[in-house]
C-alpha cells in the first residue's frame, strides 16, 4: 500500500495528461461540450473531487485536536454530502448498448449470439459515459455489450478504492457483481466466446475476477475469455498455466528444441525437447498511452520496473501519447469506426493531415510499426530462467550426502548453461520456432517473451512519409480482428 501511494505521488506530475487532449468535436467522447450532460457531468465531478480533497485537508488537523466523536462526526457528514452530490453521476447499475436498428447490424449481432461481451469501465464514469462507452464499444466490434456500473465518487475517492483493490484484494459490490455475471457466460454450455473489456479501474477489477475464477470453475470453462484492457491501472495480471505445449505454437512461446543437458551418471547430452505453458486464457492484450498517469502507475510499471510480479499479456504501448478516457484518447485513436474511417480514405480526416485523398500527416495506430521492449522482456525471461533452473534441480535426482550451498549453486548454474553447451545459436532457435501470426509474418525469439507470460510492444507514432521496417500493430494486435463484426479466427479480417 505504501509503495502504492508513494509511486502514484511521484507520478502525480503527469495527471494533466489524464484529460489531454481536452477538447474534441466527436459526440460519442466524453468532453464533447455539445452535449449539456456531458458539460453538467464534467462540472459536477470537478466540484465532487474538489470536495473530496478538501475534506480530507479539513479532517487531518480535527482527527489530531479535536475529540475522536467530533472528528468521525465531520467526517461522516463530509461522505453524506460527497455521496449526495455524486449521486447524479451515478446512473442505472446495469447498462446495454443501445439495440440496433438497421437490417446490417442485426445480422451481425445474431450471427454472433454466441459470444457474450463484458465491459468493466474505469474511475470517474457517469451513467451517462458509461452509456457512450458500451454504445460505441458496440458499433467498434459489431456486438452487443453489456456493463454493470462502477460507480465513482469523485477523483480521490476512487483513487483512494484503487489502492486498497491492489493493496488488499478488497472486493467492492460491483465487482463481486461482476464475477457472478462473468463466471455465469463461462459455465452456459450456449456460450462458446466471452470477451471482457476492462479500462482503468475495471482492469483492477477483472484482475481480481480472474484470480477467483481460475479458483471455482474449470479450466476448459475460463478459456473461453478472451480480455482485452485500456489504460490497465492494476498491479497484476495471472493466466496460470493449462498444460505445456509439445508443438510449437504461437501459445507456447519460445518452444525450443534439441536442447542437450549434461548428466552426471553419462556424461553425454541425452536430447531433452524444452516445452513451454500454454495458458488458460489463449489471448490478453493492454493498450496503454504512454503519458497516461493511470498506466504508467498500473500496467507499465507493473510489468516493467517489478519484474517478479506476473503480468501476462501483450502490451501495446501507444509511445508519447497521452489522454486516459475510453472514447476519446483510446477507442477512437486506435480503433476507429468505420464512419471514421472513410474520412481517412476520403482525405477528409484533419487529425492525420489527409488532403485532398492525400494522407500526408500521421500514420493510423493499427498500421505503426511496433519495437519490441527487449531489455524488459530479456530481465524477465532471466528471472523466468533462474526460477525454472531451481525447480528443476529441486526436482531431480541428487547426490543426498552433499546439502551444501555450493552444490545447489553448481548445479542450477549447470542449468542456466545448457544453451551455451549445446552449441544452439539464434538463428537455429528461429528456424525451429517457424511461428507466424497475423499477417502471416515470421515471428523471430526477440519478439517473443518467454514462459513468464508477457510481451512488451512501443508503438512509435511516425508519418506516411517516414514509414520505418518491422511489424505493425495490425501483424500482432487480435482484438483488431473483431472490428464490424468480423470473426478473428477468419481468414477474412477488416482491412
Amino acid at each position: 500500500m505504501i509503495r502504492d501511494i508513494w509511486v502514484c505521488i511521484t507520478m502525480f506530475t503527469l495527471f494533466p495528461g489524464v484529460v489531454t487532449p481536452f477538447w474534441s468535436s466527436s459526440p460519442d467522447d466524453e468532453f464533447y461540450m455539445g452535449s449539456y450532460r456531458n458539460v453538467a457531468g464534467v462540472c459536477l465531478l470537478g466540484f465532487a473531487s474538489c470536495f473530496g480533497v478538501l475534506l480530507v485537508i479539513v479532517c487531518i488537523p480535527l482527527f489530531m485536536f479535536l475529540p475522536g466523536p467530533v472528528s468521525a462526526l465531520v467526517f461522516v457528514t463530509g461522505q453524506v454530502l460527497l455521496h449526495l452530490l455524486c449521486f447524479p453521476l451515478q446512473g442505472p447499475s446495469q447498462v446495454w448498448s443501445k439495440r440496433p436498428e438497421d437490417s446490417e447490424t442485426i445480422q451481425k449481432h445474431a450471427r454472433n449470439a454466441n459470444e457474450r461481451w463484458f465491459f468493466l469501465n474505469g474511475c470517474c464514469v457517469s451513467g451517462y459515459n458509461l452509456q457512450q462507452n458500451v454504445d460505441l464499444l458496440s458499433r467498434t466490434f459489431g456486438r452487443p455489450v453489456f456493463a454493470i456500473h462502477n460507480r465513482t465518487y469523485g477523483v480521490l475517492g476512487d483513487l483512494f478504492e484503487c489502492i486498497l483493490q491492489r493493496s488488499f484484494n478488497l472486493f467492492t459490490e460491483e465487482t463481486r457483481v461482476c464475477y457472478e455475471y462473468v463466471k455465469a457466460y463461462c459455465t452456459d454450455p450456449e456460450v462458446k466466446k466471452v470477451v471482457l473489456i476492462a479500462h482503468s479501474q475495471g482492469c483492477i477489477m477483472a484482475s481480481q475476477i480472474l484470480d477467483q475464477l481460475y479458483v471455482d470453475i474449470p479450466a476448459s470453462a475460463v478459456s473461453k475469455l478472451e480480455v482485452y484492457t485500456f489504460g490497465n491501472a492494476a498491479s497484476h495480471f495471472n493466466n496460470p498455466l493449462r498444460t505445456m505445449s509439445q508443438t510449437p505454437t504461437i501459445d507456447a512461446r519460445d518452444a525450443m528444441d534439441g536442447l542437450f543437458l549434461p548428466t552426471k551418471e553419462t556424461g553425454t547430452k541425452p536430447k531433452v525437447k524444452e516445452v513451454l505453458p500454454e495458458r488458460i486464457i489463449p489471448y490478453i492484450e493492454h493498450y496503454c498511452n504512454s503519458e497516461d498517469m493511470v498506466t504508467r502507475w498500473g500496467a507499465l510499471y507493473s510489468a516493467k520496473q517489478i519484474l517478479q510480479n506476473r503480468f501476462c499479456g501483450h502490451i501495446f504501448i501507444n509511445d508519447g501519447q497521452s489522454g486516459h478516457m475510453l472514447n476519446q484518447h483510446y477507442l477512437s485513436k486506435m480503433f476507429p469506426i468505420p464512419e471514421k474511417r472513410e474520412k481517412m480514405v476520403n482525405g477528409v480526416d484533419e487529425e492525420n493531415g489527409a488532403v485532398n485523398g492525400r494522407v500526408t500527416g500521421q500514420v493510423p495506430f493499427l498500421d505503426r510499426v511496433i519495437r519490441l521492449d527487449t531489455a524488459t522482456v530479456t530481465q524477465r525471461k532471466q528471472q523466468a530462467v533462474h526460477q525454472l533452473a531451481i525447480m528443476r534441480h529441486d526436482s531431480a535426482l541428487q547426490d543426498y550426502d552433499d546439502h551444501s550451498h555450493s552444490a545447489l549453486k553448481s548445479a542450477v548454474n549447470d542449468i542456466h548453461c545448457s544453451m551455451s553447451a549445446s552449441g544452439i545459436t539464434e538463428q537455429d532457435l528461429d528456424e525451429k520456432l517457424n511461428l507466424r501470426l497475423g499477417e502471416g509474418k515470421m515471428l523471430t525469439s526477440k519478439d517473443l517473451s518467454g514462459a513468464e507470460g508477457s510481451r512488451i510492444s512501443v508503438v512509435h507514432n511516425h508519418t506516411y512519409d517516414d514509414v520505418p521496417s518491422g511489424r505493425t500493430v495490425r501483424q500482432l494486435s487480435r482484438l483488431w480482428r473483431y472490428m464490424d463484426g468480423a470473426d478473428p479466427d477468419s481468414r477474412h479480417w477488416v482491412k
